[in-house]
């Protein structure tokens, strides 16, 4: 489970972007990498936004 508190950040906004490449996922938000998890896939569910 990955959480953002106190954002306007949400699914399915332009703001926020996660993407599988190759075996790692990188998250975006605001047009920029802010991380990269290594060795593993994400899915909706696994966000939470509050």
């Amino acid at each position: 489970m990955i959480g953002f508190l106190n954002t306007t950040l949400s699914l399915g906004s332009d703001d926020f972007n996660y993407q599988q490449n190759g075996t790692n996922v990188i998250i975006s938000a605001f047009g920029e990498e802010i991380a990269t998890l290594l060795n593993t896939t994400v899915a909706d569910t696994d966000f939470v936004f509050a």
